[in-house]
């Protein structure tokens, strides 16, 4: 997600999570390029087809999901790679926004037709360009008929920001769909598109003083938290449920991190006794191997490690690797490359708390269609969390990206 929300890790941090390529029409992502946490994140998969148009009761209310082969379209998240039933979200928006599922959002038949059919237009301002949801925001935009009048990237950069809202205001697009740069910086720069009436849609990342109804129209992110609390429970079994784990946490305000790596340390504190968290934090993504050596120099007995997401975790690994500490499990949030390749192979990564990186720009596309077409949007929209293990590597990466696995990862994978 980002800002100092999660997407500001992206660019600062980038989202480790990926880089994707889609289809129209049908959700498909490249391999992720390494960088920070998906904050990247994502909105449901379409889960086939049929369903009942069902717009959301209120800000915290959504619609059923569609019954199958009742001629809409459901937008319902995959299913979660385990097969059981999805937890409870776990996760807040910023302010405290307590999130509604993907899965009860769904358009109607009649309701696409009226896409088609209505000249809709949205702009998009981007902090990260290199955000995945990018892709599947585009895609899923141009499948509902809905032309993309201006998109700019600002590389959190804010006098960018402030000239793509001057775009927007030129252009006048039915919404505004955006991963802003900084949650206090940009309010001020926001602030003409709400005085201009352009409903707005965010990632994440909320600019400061906006209120739903009255700022925004809608957001949408990734359920952290839930994935954080996988990967603890995965690191906890790796560890026999005892032993000092090492807690390597981004050093940063950024909201996404921040509430998943305190996701990660309450489930271990709550359901673990008998580990006990070492803690350091890391301000800068790529000077975490050198911090990863002072706690394990200061705690040689370190029995598992956890990083906030994929890279700052490969720094990790590379300074346990070096103290020969090639036993120690490790684990983090979201699956990337690396990860996904070290889990194949049996190092030291058992598994990772997953999240469903490709739908969240999918569920973007569909707030700004539920916004055009007259129909009240959630406050906020979470796609779901799931364990990724060895188990289960090739459909939880499939439910992150929508891609098969990567050749050499499938082939580690096929050695058993």
């Amino acid at each position: 997600m980002r800002k100092p929300l999660l997407h500001v890790g992206l660019a600062a941090v980038c989202l480790s999570l990926l880089t994707a390529c889609v289809s129209s029409g049908n959700h498909a992502t490249n391999t992720p390029t390494s960088s920070a946490p998906s904050v990247s994140g994502s909105a449901p998969a379409p889960a086939g087809s049929g369903g009942a148009s069902t717009s959301s009761a209120s800000s915290v209310s959504g619609s059923a999901s569609a019954p199958a082969g009742s001629g809409g379209t459901s937008t319902s998240s995959a299913p979660s790679v385990s097969g059981s039933a999805p937890p409870a979200i776990s996760y807040r928006g910023p302010n405290g926004e307590v999130p509604v599922s993907a899965s009860t959002i769904s358009l109607s038949a009649a309701d696409l037709a009226k896409l088609k059919a209505g000249n809709f237009s949205v702009g998009m301002i981007w902090a990260d360009p290199q955000d995945p949801t990018l892709l599947a925001l585009r895609a899923k935009l141009k499948e509902f008929g809905i032309k993309i009048t201006a998109e700019v990237d600002t590389n959190f950069d804010l006098q960018k920001e402030f000239n793509a809202v001057q775009t927007m205001l030129t252009k006048k697009p039915n919404v505004v769909v955006a991963l802003i740069s900084d949650s206090k910086a940009s309010t001020k720069n926001f602030q003409p598109l709400v005085a201009a009436k352009i409903p707005l849609v965010f990632e994440e990342n909320i600019p400061d003083g906006f209120t739903y109804g009255h700022g925004y129209a809608s957001s949408v992110a990734q359920d952290y938290a839930a994935a954080a609390g996988y990967a603890a429970d995965i690191i906890a079994k790796a560890m026999n449920d005892k032993g000092k784990l090492g807690f390597l946490t981004y050093d940063a305000n950024f909201f996404v991190t921040n509430q998943w790596d305190k996701a990660f340390k309450d489930d271990i504190t709550t359901k673990y006794p008998n580990i006990q968290l070492v803690e350091a934090g890391f301000p800068d993504p790529t000077k975490v191997q050198g911090v990863a050596a002072g706690l394990i120099t200061r705690n040689p007995d370190l029995a598992g490690i956890y990083a906030t997401w994929n890279d700052p975790l490969d720094g990790a690994l590379a300074a346990l690797r070096a103290a020969g500490m090639t036993k120690v499990p490790a684990t983090t949030v979201g699956v990337g490359q690396s990860t996904a390749l070290d889990i194949a192979s049996r190092n030291q990564i058992p598994g990772v708390g997953g999240v469903a990186s490709y739908d969240e720009g999918v569920l973007e596309a569909e707030m700004a269609a539920y916004i055009v077409l007259g129909k009240k949007a959630p406050e906020l929209v979470v796609s779901p969390a799931f364990p990724v293990t060895r188990d289960n590597l090739a459909s939880g990466w499939k439910q992150t990206y929508n891609t098969p696995l990567p050749a050499d990862v499938a082939a580690a994978l096929a050695k058993g």
